[in-house]
């Protein structure tokens, strides 16, 4: 779970480096909190009297992936803080928005190129078939009522074993989505393998991007952090309902 807090990060280089470069990025950044979705990078670099370049190494010196991942992760993080009603001192509260934190995130890189893809996947197809095991078979079932709703013939179960002899009845016309957070599972592994055999479009959507599944599907969605409460598990089933619901979403619409 990531627990770094760039506002914080940025605060902090302004009380410890008055003379930078980063300084000046840094203040322009806060000071534009309240529309902060709106700063380009050029208009970051004209208030801050450097080159885009520099911004971009500033972003990977925060361990950031970019430009848009830092005006992300803070856009994310000012509305939590502003919206929320509770003493940042404690650290119970500190601990709730950081975890509220890894939530949001997780559902703003749901990558929506992906969803439309897998919707057009889904419209073509004759069955569907869901595939998951423990909290996952929560999720392949709302998006099967929903999907059943929707007019398509779909199909899952909450019992794996049921799920085998579901795979069983696939061919080529079907479609198989698995939700998976690890991507390693073994009873989901046989299922995938039966979907391989059988020549089925793959669905694939995990947390996992080294995962063996994803050589065999032919789409990925991939989730971001672990929202796992308990130590020594993981899960992303907020994560993994978003992306039904932006499913169902884009197949609803006409």
């Amino acid at each position: 779970m990531r627990k770094i807090n760039i506002i914080t990060v940025l605060q902090n280089i302004i009380q410890e480096d008055n003379n930078s470069i980063a300084n000046l990025i840094a203040k322009v950044i806060l000071k534009n909190l309240d529309h902060i979705d709106t700063l380009t990078i050029n208009q970051l670099a004209e208030q801050s009297f450097c080159s885009k370049a520099t911004i971009v190494k500033f972003c990977k010196q925060l361990g950031l992936e970019g430009y848009k991942d830092l005006i992300r992760r803070v856009y994310l993080e000012h509305h939590i803080y502003k919206n929320v009603d509770i003493d940042e001192n404690q650290d119970l509260d500190k601990s709730m928005l950081e975890y509220s934190q890894v939530l949001l995130e997780n559902i703003a890189h749901i990558d929506l190129h992906k969803i439309k893809a897998i919707c057009e996947i889904i419209k073509a197809s004759k069955t569907i078939q869901l595939f998951g095991k423990g909290p996952n078979t929560m999720i392949c079932n709302l998006l099967n009522n929903y999907l059943i709703k929707l007019g398509y013939n779909s199909q899952t179960s909450f019992d794996v074993d049921v799920q085998e002899k579901i795979i069983a009845n696939a061919d080529q016309n079907y479609v198989t989505i698995f939700f998976t957070y690890s991507g390693m599972t073994p009873s989901i592994a046989k299922i995938l393998n039966q979907a391989v055999e059988k020549n089925t479009k793959i669905i694939l959507i995990t947390a996992n991007p080294d995962s063996s599944f994803v050589p065999h599907a032919d789409v990925v969605l991939f989730a971001l952090n672990n929202e796992e409460i308990l130590s020594h598990q993981q899960s992303c089933v907020v994560t993994f309902t978003a992306i039904t619901m932006k499913l169902v979403h884009c197949l609803s619409l006409k």
